[in-house]
């Protein structure tokens, strides 16, 4: 006869392995019915971090035009801000790459969905670790960008735009060049 402690150390083990069996067949399911191949939460996961990489390069390429084809230099905020861009870059297309590997190529297969599902509970800590990651260099980005709106304000207020504020992570500005021309 066992002890009670090691009885309950016991039925906690069992009900954790039930848990885990539960959640990976579960899992299993979803793999082999989804059309991608994938859990709803990996194709969200892509739809986002892909979405981060086009505004992410749609940037880079808005900070090196700004001076293309002048002798201005970037800014060391500029070429800070490049460099954020570039690991975050980096990081999605890491956090990608992870996220291929966890589609099941075999859609009509449960085993293949069985074993993606096992592989996506393995890399649940590296994904976590990549999402935060990547949503730190966003952070870090959209920060650049106020900083960087703040510090050209007095220069957008002389170019026409005479009052300007930020709304979240929206920027307000109002033309006052010609105020009965613009409706």
């Amino acid at each position: 006869m066992m002890d009670p402690i090691t009885a309950l150390g016991a039925a906690s083990s069992i009900v954790q392995l039930v848990d885990f069996v539960q959640g990976l067949i579960h899992s299993t399911y979803k793999i082999f019915k989804s059309p991608s191949g994938r859990t709803k939460a990996n194709v969200d996961l892509d739809s986002i971090t892909t979405s981060l990489t086009t505004l992410n390069d749609d940037l880079m390429q808005s900070v090196k035009r700004a001076t293309a084809g002048s002798s201005k230099q970037l800014s060391s905020k500029d070429v800070e801000l490049l460099k954020i861009c570039q690991n975050c870059r980096a990081v999605a297309a890491k956090l990608l790459a992870a996220l291929e590997k966890l589609k099941a190529q075999k859609l009509d297969s449960f085993w293949h969905s069985f074993g993606r599902a096992l592989l996506t509970v393995w890399k649940e800590k590296e994904l976590a670790s990549m999402k935060g990651e990547l949503d730190t260099y966003r952070q870090q980005i959209s920060l650049h960008i106020s900083v960087s709106i703040r510090y050209n304000a007095p220069f957008l207020s002389s170019n026409g735009l005479a009052n300007i504020s930020l709304s979240g992570n929206r920027l307000v500005a109002y033309r006052m060049v010609n105020p009965a021309t613009d409706n």
